[in-house]
């Protein structure tokens, strides 16, 4: 093997496994990991390259599966969501009418712009998580497409577990915001795996 596509992160997150069996290998970044073994299905079978990629992918694209458990940390997982508009509200599992299950661990995914002329506004808008008794448990941040020099940050909490509360978090974080998107509630992982 004398290529390797996948992902940034595929490809980060698999560092020690290719430095230790594919040191010469070039390492290609791509769009997603599904985009790399796309590309090794293109290139045909003789092409010396490989893809990290899900089990899924290498199927759809009739890949051979050279090795499995390649992550260096075994407990890495990717996580994915449908997100869609929708005018319908779902109750979660265990809720009757829209009355939350006390029992159920929630999460609650938010994401938000902050103003970057603000001095202090990411300090500000994570003060407004704490001092409501919202837990973090997940913060990322992209590049906004919209404005220059922007981030949006994508932060998933618990402790969310009515509507009134997420309101008046929101409420909250306006002041240091320029947008603020609830894009949902699902249970937590370890719960849906159970």
């Amino acid at each position: 093997i004398k290529r390797v596509y996948s992902h940034q992160k595929g490809l980060g997150e698999c560092r020690s496994w290719l430095s230790q069996h594919l040191p010469q290998a070039e390492r290609i970044e791509v769009r997603s990991t599904a985009y790399g073994a796309q590309l090794v299905s293109e290139e045909g079978m003789n092409s010396r390259s490989a893809a990290i990629s899900s089990v899924t992918a290498g199927e759809h694209f009739n890949l051979d599966i050279v090795e499995q458990g390649i992550e260096d940390l075994a407990s890495n997982m990717t996580r994915f969501f449908i997100i869609g508009r929708s005018s319908e509200t779902k109750n979660m599992p265990g809720e009757q009418q829209g009355v939350p299950n006390p029992d159920a661990e929630q999460h609650t995914l938010i994401l938000f712009t902050l103003d970057h002329r603000h001095p202090g506004a990411l300090c500000d808008s994570l003060k407004v998580f704490k001092d409501k008794n919202v837990n973090l448990t997940h913060i990322a941040t992209r590049p906004s497409g919209d404005r220059p020099w922007h981030y949006i940050f994508y932060v998933e909490c618990e402790g969310l577990t009515t509507k009134e509360k997420v309101d008046d978090l929101t409420g909250e974080l306006t002041k240091f915001c320029l947008d603020i998107k609830v894009l949902g509630r699902y249970l937590s992982l370890q719960r849906v795996v159970e």
